[in-house]
């Protein structure tokens, strides 16, 4: 008796949770009102992202502790040696653009960042 009116709850809290899902779609159908509105149309991403010098730097300890090489404007990042030392020649606030390169097996060889 109790495993027939626990399997009823858990159908009932089930169904609970899922029928805001369903009302869902609905919320985000466009309106008559809404279109060609800031609600209705697509952002465009640019050609080009651009990473600033605080994203760089946030990028070369994450790359680093993952083994990839990181070069900013021609200068290695391979080791946390070179993170420490080298620091310095990244300004937090210019724009990079990045590259990454790939070797003969697929995978990163190394990423590299120039300032624009």
């Amino acid at each position: 008796m109790s495993i027939a009116l626990s399997a009823l709850l858990f159908a009932m809290a089930l169904a609970y949770a899922l029928s805001p899902i369903t009302s869902i779609q609905k919320e985000f159908e466009i309106s008559p009102g809404t279109v060609d509105t800031v609600y209705s149309v697509q952002t465009k991403i640019p050609e080009e992202v651009l990473f600033s010098g605080a994203e760089v730097i946030s990028s070369i300890y994450k790359l680093n502790l993952d083994g990839i090489t990181v070069k900013v404007n021609g200068t290695t990042f391979s080791t946390p040696k070179d993170v420490k030392d080298k620091l310095s020649y990244i300004s937090k606030y210019a724009k990079y653009s990045q590259s990454i390169t790939y070797d003969t097996k697929g995978e990163v060889a190394y990423i590299s960042y120039v300032t624009k």
